[in-house]
């Protein structure tokens, strides 16, 4: 039986969490099929937004960007943590709200929604 892909991306919205001191993502409606004989729209978002992956580069001068990872390797198993409601968020206290404790796999994706 082939493996249940699932995707963990979270919705984009106006309203949605960022990282402190980062502004929210806006979407603009830009042209309308009404008016324009199309629909588009201008977003604006900061790279920390919603799902995303930080790359070596993101904090290494020579580090390596995300199209230098073959895609498989951010495929995997995974284990989701409902941190929903939780005002902040560590490596340690997201396991204190798991009981008990999960056994990690090296390899295994976490993803923290």
């Amino acid at each position: 039986m082939p493996a249940k892909l699932i995707d963990l991306t979270q919705l984009l919205n106006e309203k949605m969490l960022v990282y402190p001191d980062t502004t929210p993502p806006t979407f603009e409606v830009t042209n309308t099929v009404d008016r324009d004989g199309y629909r588009e729209h201008h977003i604006s978002m900061q790279s920390h937004t919603g799902t995303h992956i930080d790359a070596p580069r993101h904090i290494l001068r020579d580090g390596r960007s995300l199209d230098k990872f073959p895609l498989d390797q951010f495929i995997g198993r995974a284990m989701v943590i409902d941190c929903r409601g939780r005002n902040e968020i560590s490596g340690i206290k997201v396991y204190s709200v798991l009981a008990p404790p999960p056994a990690i796999d090296v390899g295994t994706l976490q993803v923290c929604i």
